[in-house]
């Protein structure tokens, strides 16, 4: 693992030297901290040691061009709506945003990858020199989960890009997400925070795992509901193309300030695990050929999870800490899941789709000719 990141802010800078400290030791505010990177007289000759001043503007990046689609007023007004609702009963409601971050590449052993995708600048001091891999492959990467659990305005004109951030860490090859996964995990981040609360409001960007036209999406949901005693639960999503308008989106921005000289690679495991490993060419080889070596993998993968663990607890939004979850095991999906056979005893988690639900009923109920 390499990380050559000292501090991601003037914040953690002054949080990480004073953890150095003994105590009782005075420690400087932010403001004075900055003063500390500015020269005292800017004419001086001595001025121009100091680098502080940065050539900088600022730009949309393009990837994040909004696209227009014809459905965007119509979900903007759904999104009104559901904020609308929320704010008139905010004291027995939940507001969770919820989206998955794009992967992290995970490097061979030896081989640290950047976390900070390819071609994407990052900061480094002047005698320092970021140095990773530069090739585009690899075979493992770590998901993040972000939900972000809105503190609820008293007015529609108050912010909801504010509330508690929630992240977890899953490996690609046998965590991969899913709607069940993301349900199960979300069930468990509010198991304890639902206490009078019976209303809950769950906002993403509608992609594949969150899109609610789904059976697969809409059956997690029902459990959702079943496990948590619900009277209320709204899900919507944004118009295609534009995740931008989910508030949990700028948490990206916050979490790619964390990863920044990051680089990453996962521990060497046993003989026959990197044998598997080695002849495995792309995710599908590897999950059939890893199959009996699950452990092996969270061993393998273990230290690079950690390590990001220690940077995401680093983080903040408004002043909260952001917090880490645990991935969900398959028992406590299972576990989640069953609350739906009290509707339909048949069901199973491989009836994910309209179709495999038709051929259940089909089954159950032979045609009659007449």
């Amino acid at each position: 693992m390499v990380f050559m990141a000292k501090a991601i802010s003037i914040r953690d800078l002054i949080e990480q030297v004073s953890k150095l400290c003994p105590p009782n030791t005075p420690i400087p505010s932010n403001s004075w901290v900055q003063l500390n990177f500015c020269p005292r007289n800017p004419r001086s000759h001595s001025s121009k040691k100091y680098t502080s001043r940065l050539n900088a503007k600022h730009m949309i990046q393009k990837r994040q061009f909004r696209k227009t689609h014809p459905d965007s007023h119509f979900c903007a007004a759904v999104f009104r709506y559901m904020r609308d609702y929320a704010i008139k009963f905010r004291d027995i409601s939940v507001f969770a945003c919820i989206d998955d971050k794009h992967f992290i590449k995970v490097g061979e052993p030896g081989f640290p990858i950047a976390a900070a995708e390819r071609g994407r600048e990052v900061i480094v001091s002047s005698n320092e020199v970021f140095v990773v891999g530069d090739h585009d492959f690899t075979k493992f990467k770590i998901i993040p989960s972000v939900v972000l659990l809105v503190d609820i305005p008293e007015t529609i004109d108050g912010s909801f890009y504010s509330g508690q951030v929630f992240v977890g860490l899953k490996d690609g090859i046998f965590e991969a997400s899913s709607p069940i996964r993301h349900a199960t995990e979300l069930y468990k981040t509010l198991m304890t925070r639902m206490d009078g609360r019976h209303i809950l409001f769950i906002y993403s960007d509608g992609g594949p795992d969150h899109r609610i036209t789904y059976l697969s999406v809409q059956l997690s949901l029902i459990a959702l509901f079943l496990n948590l005693d619900l009277d209320v639960l709204i899900a919507g999503r944004t118009a295609p193309s534009h995740s931008w308008a989910n508030p949990v989106e700028r948490i990206m921005a916050i979490l790619n300030l964390g990863i920044q000289c990051l680089g990453i690679m996962r521990s060497q495991g046993e003989e026959e695990f990197e044998k598997s490993v080695k002849s495995s060419n792309n995710l599908k080889q590897i999950r059939e050929n890893c199959l009996s070596f699950k452990e092996d993998v969270q061993k393998a993968l273990q230290p690079p999870i950690e390590l990001l663990k220690s940077i995401i607890l680093r983080l903040e939004l408004k002043d909260k800490k952001f917090e880490v979850f645990e991935s969900a095991s398959q028992k406590e999906i299972q576990d989640f899941w069953e609350v739906l056979l009290l509707i339909d005893s048949s069901l199973t988690r491989d009836h994910s789709s309209k179709a495999s639900i038709e051929n259940v009923v089909r089954q159950a109920v032979p045609s009659v000719s007449l």
